[in-house]
């Protein structure tokens, strides 16, 4: 089986500040952003965020990624099927981080 994990590095020297939409994913995702002025907001609670800080989410929960400023910044992202990342690892305490917070 191929596990369906997508990722992206993205950096944006400057920034457009614009509106964007809440959204969610039917896939786990794992954040981390690596330079910038930005917070995320995750069901109506919103996290400011510093170089280095990862976000952890779950399938289904809705949130967004939003600038603070038109400083340049950098982040990644990958999106996963957790069933099939565990296919590759036998580790269900993998769950944990996301599920029991």
């Amino acid at each position: 089986m191929n596990a369906v994990i997508t990722g992206q590095h993205v950096y944006t020297e400057k920034p457009v500040l614009r509106e964007e939409t809440m959204h969610s994913h039917d896939t786990y995702e794992i954040f981390c952003l690596l330079a910038g002025d930005a917070d995320y907001c995750v069901e109506g609670s919103r996290y400011p965020l510093q170089s280095g800080d990862v976000v952890l989410m779950r399938k289904g929960e809705i949130h967004i990624f939003q600038l603070r400023s038109a400083a340049p910044y950098e982040r990644v992202f990958i999106n996963f099927d957790i069933g099939d990342v565990l296919d590759y690892l036998d580790a269900q305490d993998l769950m944990l981080v996301f599920n029991d917070r």
